[in-house]
């Protein structure tokens, strides 16, 4: 009799022993959050694609679905900022109109007044910017559904040229101020128009010191061979000592732990320098490579040789950067042309 009683206590301990109740909880749980999921989604999961037989789910690139979007599902909460965000991360300008207008409201909550405030929030702004937004902001409207709102964008002007040349004097008196690798980089930019991305990957390696050249790939793929002037030969030549190897980039050497510059530290760095100068004018290293492009046409008159040296693969776009300093004659179309 106590045997039993014994046997029977040991089966009763061993079912409801901790490991056994916790593996029933976890099942348990399981089975309570897929019940909650397949309740929220009214949608099925994945939806077919007729035209190659493969599969998508909501949001994800599967099977070598290239041309796969996201796409909302029915009864989507997600706020019409959120997507801007996702979508738009490169809109700064959009993103913030949107997040003090829209908050966390969703899509199909926004009215035509809405879409009025946001668009005039970004009135300030450049012509050329705000086309980009609000084609951002029209095909996000249509993504999710609000393409009734698409008429509430006001018509824009088109984009004009940027007008803004550096005065040497301003230059002259910035370059005293910076650090060497920003020195590098403005220099680059005024002497030989180079990006300021490719500025910076700029190497020993590219330095031609027997010819006076420089050269590389820039923005496209596009090659460049530039010759230097007296001014930036001898900075590239205390810069290229200071390299730690071929391949490092040259302004890397004076800065802390060798770390190569970004962009975004570029234009901090650039804000900085603005200030410790006292500049009156603002201007940005892009206005120092049309300002260098500028200064070529007036010496040549040459579309093609500024066209060569800016590394645009088409006329039209040297011909923006030039903009009203253009003034041809006839003799000019003629020379340009053939």
């Amino acid at each position: 009799m106590n045997c039993k009683l014994l046997a029977d206590g040991c089966q009763l301990l061993y079912q409801y022993s901790i490991p056994h109740w916790s593996q029933r909880r976890i099942e348990d749980a399981n089975q309570t959050k897929g019940s909650k999921l397949a309740s929220r989604c009214k949608t099925s999961r994945w939806e077919s694609l007729s035209e190659n037989g493969q599969y998508r789910g909501r949001g994800r690139c599967i099977g070598g679905d290239v041309e796969c979007k996201p796409q909302p599902a029915a009864g989507d909460q997600t706020s019409f900022a959120a997507i801007v965000r996702r979508d738009e991360a490169k809109c700064a300008a959009l993103i913030g109109a949107v997040e003090v207008v829209a908050r966390r409201r969703t899509a199909a909550d926004l009215n035509p007044g809405d879409v009025t405030e946001i668009c005039c929030r970004m009135a300030t702004l450049s012509v050329s910017y705000r086309h980009i937004c609000q084609a951002g902001l029209k095909r996000l409207l249509i993504e999710n559904g609000r393409r009734d709102l698409v008429s509430r964008l006001p018509k824009l002007s088109s984009p004009q040229p940027r007008e803004i040349v550096v005065p040497e004097a301003e230059f002259e008196r910035m370059l005293r101020v910076v650090r060497p690798e920003l020195e590098l980089v403005l220099l680059l930019a005024h002497e030989v128009g180079l990006r300021a991305k490719t500025a910076l990957q700029l190497n020993r390696e590219q330095c031609d010191f027997d010819n006076s050249r420089i050269s590389g790939t820039t923005k496209g793929g596009s090659k460049y061979n530039l010759p230097m002037t007296k001014r930036l030969r001898d900075r590239l030549l205390w810069f290229c000592a200071a390299a730690a190897d071929a391949q490092e980039p040259l302004h890397a050497a004076f800065r802390p732990h060798r770390k190569p510059m970004t962009t975004g530290a570029l234009r901090a760095a650039m804000s900085v320098a603005r200030i410790k100068a006292e500049l009156t004018s603002c201007w940005g290293l892009h206005d120092l490579r049309r300002t260098a492009a500028r200064a070529m046409y007036e010496r040549t008159k040459d579309l093609r040789k500024v066209q060569s040296f800016l590394g645009h693969r088409m006329l039209w776009t040297t011909c923006w950067y030039l903009g009203n300093a253009i003034q041809l004659t006839s003799e000019d179309v003629e020379r340009n042309i053939a």
